[in-house]
């Protein structure tokens, strides 16, 4: 993490303030969240010079810090639409494949039927995890630790009436 609006801490120098309300965007406000921030400048007198070249410093790590965000933003950009394009290649390649294999009679039922279907298998593994759980008792499909628990505790009473069943035949 780094220092947030050192500005303001270093103009600071009453030897009683230990501690400083400010919001994430480094103004006081009473209707946003706000945080202590220590003032790392407590108790020196600083000069207006210093005071200055600390505003400055200030200045500039905010604009670094910017457009490194603004940086890092763009690259994820970038990559995201570069998967999203090697994606579509290979699914591309895949129904050319398909294609080759099966024909062009048979690739026009094929392609109807991915439309019918809701579009190839995308999301049967998720649907079946989900009827999983909704057999499990589970209404809204996720497992919780009691259900998990109320599930063991099942299969483990199944069991032991299974093996006493088992043994009195």
């Amino acid at each position: 993490m780094s220092l947030t609006s050192l500005t303001g801490l270093a103009r600071t120098t009453a030897p009683e303030t230990t501690a400083t309300q400010e919001t994430a965007a480094g103004k006081t406000d009473g209707m946003k969240q706000t945080r202590t921030v220590a003032n790392p400048f407590e108790g020196m007198a600083l000069s207006d010079s210093q005071k200055e070249q600390l505003k400055q410093l200030d200045e500039k790590q905010k604009a670094d810090r910017k457009a490194q965000a603004q940086e890092s933003k763009q690259k994820m950009l970038e990559m995201r639409a570069e998967r999203r394009a090697k994606r579509q290649a290979a699914r591309k390649a895949y129904l050319d494949e398909v294609k080759a294999i099966i024909g062009t009679e048979n690739y026009v039922a094929f392609l109807e039927n991915i439309y019918v279907n809701g579009g190839g298998h995308s999301g049967q593994k998720a649907s079946a995890a989900h009827r999983k759980h909704k057999a499990n008792g589970d209404r809204k499909g996720h497992r919780t630790r009691h259900s998990h628990i109320r599930t063991h505790k099942a299969a483990t009473a199944n069991a032991a009436a299974n093996s006493t069943a088992a043994s009195n035949s």
